[in-house]
Parts: structure tokens; sequence; C-alpha cells
């Protein structure tokens, strides 16, 4: 109900109160009480305001608001947000004006003459629209070959003023291309036959999109175009012959153009016809071209990639001196062609072995390659560096294998020549060796890997001197076409030159072992044939073909019999019986049957080693034996840091002379490493050769004659605890640590007064578990001991170790007389053999007795 209030009097009042006093003066009644005035009020809800920016909303206030007494309303309004919206009032009528996206209340307030009022509150939300197509992209009709470019923001608009971004896709990729660059400019690429639909997509800030689909049809651009576009792009206004070219006329007739039955244009024959210019790629949509003729012309910039599409069986460009290009692999997708002729321009083919197989199928060619390699040739006897034949020696006075790599300029079918090689030693000529020519065609590159693609010939041990130097002559009789680029001479200038080593005779003497438990006796047999026939036996093929050396001989040893069969302590007992031996060379201990601990241990830089009698391992240990530690490959211990290759292959190219044959540098592993199949390294083969010429001179000193000497021999356990086998007196060469250490070797009398002290490091032995070592010397007995020692004690970081007359520690060891071979190595004590009456004990059990000191 309309509110009521105490009113002022207004000019209508005044009057009628006049009137009524007029009354009042002739009429004893007075008249009736004014109503009071009342508010106006809202009598139609306003309905909210949906809107966008732009978009101004009037409303007529004068229909929504209503007072009782029909006075005259003012209206006022505000917003809750003007940044959303604003208003205005004109009279009775309210202007509601976006400003931006959001939600805002107007409050609306009516008021009459006399100040009472009315308020009512308006929603308001002004939302986003997607952008606009404002202008259509026209539906695409196109060549193939042809491009179309639309600049989106003509096409799409956002009346909020929202950035928009733009999509773009096609239906079919092989038929049309969509790509948008960073202008916002569609391009359109047609790219093969048939119908396809781009469909564009502008997205404002918000998210809101919208979309056009723009369909597309891609036809062949007419042949006669095509032609058209090469006549162009090669000056045809000045060309020799050029009937009928630009005419109505059928293209049959058209100087250079043949068709087939179907009118397609298979071949263009336009040589020695002043083309000056460039290849138009427009070239590569001749979708039956099979026959392209341009030889002898002034062409010049890229050969096109676009005509690797077509079915060419022909490609003739020689003769363009400023054509270039470098082959892609698209051109390798031409598998039909038959003639490539390239010479005389700057196209050509990369320099690999998957581009040189492409080209050899093609039966007429000449494409020279892009980088060209220098030829080469090398010295190998078992593994060698084309890039530093300095780096890997040579042996001297052991034959040797010649490479000789010739390479072309040129894709060519002509055959590999013969050559000539010129050796000299310290400047004098040696002599010369005639290389072979080679069936296979000549390479445009150096593939070590195949032994095919190389003149190969041996060259006689007596060439392989000291100071060797050789220069290589190919094609003596100049038979080959000089524009093949082959070269004359290898080097250029100069002379290769090798490194050669002069070594001494490789020396082995290897021990047969008989298990006393459960002899073998086919180590006997192996050890007879390796001693006989050493360098031809496959047991040792290894060694004699991978280690440098240009001789081995090898001796044959007693056999030896042993309680143990474990490597780590036949190892000490072959450095025993080499210390008892006396020579000079390399001793190495070897077990058939059952062998336990490991199948090789050795130690570095020392000339003891034990092996099963297998030729891999056998060439493995000797090589620690050279000083070579493991290279790593299959988690060996200890590897060199310094390998160069991670994985423990060889990094050179290898060379077998028993088969002729290569040994892949990524396929073959280090024979120093536990993978398989082996070789070896050009690293470790050097390093092997340089200790070998120093003789180890600096570790190794030269062996003494047999002297009166205490055997002292021991080692750790794989956790590093210390271990002493018995201590015997007999003669051996002297052998002694070569540097203190952190373990020491005490001998003491009973009074505890020292005999002898031993300071000095385990011994690296490789192929060993965990921390285990093994030592075995040999100390010149000194006056007093055999009435005073009574004590040898081992101390170290792991613990200490005690022989003494009462060690529970028993053992024999067996020799043919007192200073002949040992033939036994027994644990316990064994007072007499009576099948071998020959043989003297040597007994201990800790210490040698006073009756050892007698002997």
């Amino acid at each position: 109900m309309p509110r009521t209030a105490p009113r002022i009097a207004s000019t209508v009042g005044l009057l009628a109160l006049a009137a009524v006093l007029a009354w009042a003066a002739g009429c004893e009644d007075p008249p009736p009480p004014l109503p009071p005035n009342q508010y106006p009020y809202a009598s139609t809800p306003i309905p909210s305001i949906a809107s966008y920016i732009g978009e101004t909303v009037t409303v007529r206030l004068s229909e929504h608001f209503t007072d009782p007494e029909g006075d005259a309303l003012a209206y006022s309004a505000t917003s809750s947000d003007t940044e959303v919206v604003t208003v205005t009032v004109t009279g009775s009528e309210m202007d509601v004006v976006p400003e931006g996206k959001g939600e805002a209340t107007i409050t609306v307030k009516a008021a009459d003459a006399e100040g009472l009022e009315a308020d009512h509150e308006v929603s308001v939300a002004v939302g986003n629209r997607p952008p606009t197509l404002v202008d259509s992209i026209p539906s695409l009709e196109r060549y193939i070959g042809q491009v179309a470019a639309f600049y989106l923001p003509d096409h799409f608009q956002d009346l909020d003023g929202d950035a928009v971004t733009f999509e773009a896709t096609s239906s079919d990729e092989t038929i049309l291309t969509a790509e948008l660059n960073e202008e916002d400019t569609l391009v359109l690429e047609a790219t093969g036959r048939g119908t396809a639909q781009i469909l564009v997509w502008a997205t404002d800030s918000d998210s809101a999109s919208s979309y056009q689909e723009v369909p597309a049809l891609v036809t062949p651009i007419p042949e006669w175009r095509l032609l058209e576009f090469v006549y162009e792009a090669a000056g045809g206004g000045d060309w020799t012959r050029s009937d009928n070219w630009g005419t109505d006329a059928d293209l049959d007739t058209w100087y250079g153009i043949e068709v087939d039955n179907e009118g397609n244009v298979v071949a263009i024959t336009l040589s020695d016809n002043n083309l000056v210019g460039r290849i138009a790629p427009q070239l590569g949509a001749l979708e039956y071209l099979e026959r392209l003729d341009l030889e002898s012309n002034a062409l010049s910039g890229e050969l096109p990639v676009s005509i690797s599409t077509q079915p060419l069986t022909e490609l003739r460009i020689s003769g363009n001196a400023d054509l270039t290009a470098e082959l892609g692999d698209d051109f390798r997708d031409l598998r039909d062609l038959e003639a490539f002729m390239a010479g005389g321009t700057e196209v050509c083919a990369p320099n690999t072995s998957v581009f040189a197989g492409w080209l050899e199928r093609i039966p007429e060619r000449r494409v020279k390659v892009c980088d060209p390699v220098e030829p080469g040739a090398y010295l190998v006897q078992v593994v060698q560096s084309l890039e530093d034949t300095a780096a890997v020696p040579l042996v001297a006075d052991k034959m040797a294998t010649l490479r000789v790599f010739v390479t072309s300029e040129y894709s060519t079918h002509e055959t590999i020549p013969p050559a000539k090689a010129y050796l000299y030693a310290n400047g004098e000529e040696l002599g010369s060796i005639d290389i072979p020519a080679n069936e296979e065609s000549i390479p445009t590159y150096i593939d070590e890997g195949l032994s095919e693609l190389s003149g190969n010939v041996d060259i006689s041990a007596d060439f392989i001197q000291p100071g060797l130097e050789m220069y290589i002559q190919v094609d003596p009789e100049g038979t080959l076409d000089e524009e093949l680029g082959v070269a004359k001479r290898i080097p250029e200038e100069d002379y290769i030159e090798y490194t050669v080593y002069q070594l001494s005779t490789f020396e082995l003497t290897i021990i047969p072992f008989l298990w006393e438990d459960d002899p073998d006796s086919a180590i006997l047999d192996y050890v007879a044939e390796m001693a006989e026939d050493e360098e031809e036996d496959a047991r040792l093929h290894a060694t004699f073909d991978l280690l440098p050396m240009d001789k081995l001989d090898v001796d044959a040893f007693k056999a030896t019999e042993s309680s143990s069969n474990c490597a780590h302590t036949l190892l000490g007992e072959t450095n025993a019986i080499r210390l008892s031996d006396g020579g000079d060379g390399y001793y190495q201990g070897q077990m058939s049957g059952r062998v336990t601990c490991a199948a090789g241990v050795a130690w570095l830089n020392h000339k003891a080693s034990f092996s099963v009698p297998y030729g891999v391992t056998i060439a493995h240990e000797l090589g620690h034996n050279l000083n070579l530690r493991h290279a790593p490959c299959n988690d060996p211990a200890d590897p060199d840091p310094s390998f160069p290759q991670e994985d423990g292959s060889i990094g050179n190219y290898g060379w077998s002379f028993r088969v002729d044959s290569v040994r892949d540098k990524d396929d073959y592993y280090d024979v120093m490493g536990y993978c398989s199949p082996n070789w070896i390294s050009g690293y470790f083969f050097d390093k092997a050769a340089r200790y070998r010429r120093s003789r180890g001179s600096m570790y190794m000193p030269p062996s003494s004659s047999p002297v009166q000497s205490l055997l002292l021999w021991g080692g750790l356990d794989e956790e590093g605890r210390p271990y002493l086998r018995p201590s015997f007196v007999m003669e051996l060469t002297s052998e002694l640590p070569h540097s203190d250490g952190d373990h020491q070797l005490v001998g003491q009398a009973e009074d505890g007064e020292i005999l002898f002290a031993l300071s000095f490091d385990m011994p690296e032995v490789a192929d060993l578990p965990g921390k285990a070592s093994v030592f075995t010397y040999a100390l010149p007995v000194e006056g007093a001991w055999a009435a005073t020692l009574a004590k040898i004690t081992l101390v170290g970081p792991g613990g200490v170790a005690t022989l003494d007359q009462d060690s529970d520690a028993a053992m024999t060891i067996a020799r043919a007389g007192k200073d002949g071979p040992i033939h036994a190595f027994w644990d316990g004590w064994r007072e007499s053999v009576p099948e071998r009456p020959q043989l003297v004990l040597l007994r201990s059990s800790g210490i040698p007795g006073p009756e050892e000191w007698a002997r």
C-alpha cells in the first residue's frame, strides 16, 4: 500500500484552502481534511538487461514507475561498476551503455516534487561475442604447385575488441597444405590432385570461437603451362631453337618434346640449345617425364628437388658449369634411373656408402661427390690408423699387408687400377711392390671395412724395418680418364712414414699343471703342440697375431703336479717355477679340466701368468704381463681410464693376415676386455709395443743367477685379509718388491730380533675377485737365518698373518735334484715318493726346518 507522510502545501492546495475558508465564513460546519501525499513506486519491474559492448539499451522509466497522486516524477540512476556499464538519464529515458564484459547492478530512483522517492535495481550482464566472419574466404580452384594467401584479420573481426588467434587445418595434406605465418596470413599450397576442406578457426581471448570451411579443388597444371614455366625460367626467347613453344600447336610439335599415345610429355631434349637461367621447379610436375636432356647449356642455380618425384630413366645435365646441388635423400627415390650424367656441373652426391650404393646401381653415371676423399694407403700387421699411421707402430721383420685406397671424384664403372708401392728405409730404397688391379668399381669414398674396396698385397718381412717410408704410384700406365679425379700419387707429396720397433723374440715357457685330485693329461698334449709349432698352433694365434712380436719361441716345461686347481694359487706356483728355473722370458702356467677361482690371472708389468688353454685367455693374460689393464667392456675390474672407446671396441680397423679379412672397428672388441669377438685396439697395441721395446726395464730388473733364497709367498683373500703360504729355502733367482708400501713382511728370531723386513704394496693382479692379490718373492738368505729364523709375519691394513714352526700349514715341493726343475706342489708333509726316487722333497710347516737349511 502506498506510504503517506505530512505534506507541504502546494499551489493547488492553497487555492483549495482559500475556498474552504471562504465557505467557512458563510457556513457553520468546516470542510473535510485533505489526504496525505503518498510515495511513488515501481509499478512494473525493469527486466534484467543483457547486452554487448557497443550496443546501448534505452529504458523508458515512466513505464515502470507510478505516483499515486499523478505527480510528475524526476529520475536518476547509478551503476555499481562503471567499468562494466555506465548509465545516463534524460527526462524519463535511461540509456544503459556497456563498457566492458561482466556484470553490474543499476539502481534507479524516482522522486516526486515533495522528495518522496522510490528505487529499483536492475541487473545488467555484458556478454562476450565470438569473432565474426565479416568476409568469407572464397572456395578455391588451384593447379598443383600454386599458392593462395589470405590475411585472416580481414576475414574475421572481434566486435568486442579482443585479441584473436587463428588455426587452420587441411583435411588432406597430400592435396592442399595449410600453414599460418606470424602475420596471421594463411598460406595454402596445392600439392596433389583432388579435393580438400580447409577449416579455419578464429578464437578470442575468452576462448569463444567461430570458423569457416573452405572447399578446395586441386587439378594438375596443364602440361603446356608447365613447359611455359620451363621456357620462361631458361631464357626461351634466346634459345637456338624453340619451334612452336608457347603456341596452341600440339605439344609433340614443340621443339625437343616427345609425347606418348595419351599425349603426355615423356621426354624433353634441349641439349646444346643456349638455355640460360635456371631449371623451373614446375618441371617436376610433369608426371610422365622419363627422359630429360639439358646437357651443354648455361643453366645455373639449384637442380630442383621436384624432379626426384618423376619416373625418370635418364637425367642428363652435364656441361652446365654453374648448375649446383647437393643431392638429398629425395633423389634416391629415382630408382629407375639408367643414366645420370652430371659431369661438368657443381651437382654432387653426399660421400656416404648409402649414396654410393644408389649410384652404383645406375649403369651410365657421372656424378661427383660433394666432399672428395683424399686417397690413402697403409701397412697393417694387426691394426692400423688411416688418419695417423705413426700412431700404431709396426714390428720389424714381421710380414705386413699393404692396403691402397684409390678414390674417384665421380661415381664410375671404371675398376680399381693397378698401383706400385716404393719402399724406403732411412732414405735408401728397399724395393718396389706391384699392387694388382681390382675388379670392383673405383669408389668415391674410403671404406676400410670392405677389403674388396682396397688394393691389397702382402709385404715381405724384409721390408719392414726401422725408418720405413713409402709412396704409391696409382695407375702407372695412365689408363684412367683424368676427369675422374683419381690421384696419381699417394701421398701427393713426400712419403708415408711409419714407426717400426725392433723387438726381441718373445720367449714363453708354458707349464702344464696337473691337479692332484683329478689330473687331466690333455694339457700335456696341448702344451707339447704349442711348443712344436708356436706360430701356427691355433691356441697361440691370438698371442702371435694380436700382441707385438715378430717371433714367438715357446718352451714346454715338465708336467707339474699341484694340490690346487685354483688359478690364484697356480699363479704363485708358476712364478715360483720361474724363479727356480732362472729364465729371462715369460712363464705361463696352464691347466685343463676343472679350474676354479678364475679362467686366468696375471700380474701387471710382470713375467708370470696363469691361463686355461684357450687362445684368447692366453693372450689376455700375457697382455696384462705387458702392462695392459682391462678394456672397458662387460664391466671388468680396474679398466684403463684412458682407453679411447667407451664400449671397449678396437677403434681402428684390424686386419687378419691369416684369412686376408678386415676386423671392423665397431664390431670387434679389444682382447683385454670381456666382450667378443676379439681383436686388439691400436691404443693397446701401441702401448704394449712401447712396453716391449723398453723390455719393461723401467720396472723389471734383469734376471740374476739362482742363489739360496727364502721363498716368501702369500696374498690377500677377497675381503683383503692377508695370508701366508709355508716358506721354503731353495735355489731361486732373486725377486724383491719394487717399492715401499702399506704391507710389511717381517722375519724375526725367537727373541724378537728382526732378521729382515720388506715393505711393499700388494702387486696388481688382474682378473682376481674383490680385494684379492698374490705375491711371490725370493729373498737371498743371509748367514745366521738358518739358526735364528723363528717367525714370519705379514702385516697390512686388512690384518696380520703369521708363520712359525708350529703353524698348521705343512707343504711339500718336489724338485728333480737340488737345483733341478720343480715337479710338484703338494699340500701336507710328504716323507717320500717311492715311485719317483729321483725327486728331492722340500718340506715346510711354515718355517723351513734345520734339515732344509742344510741342503
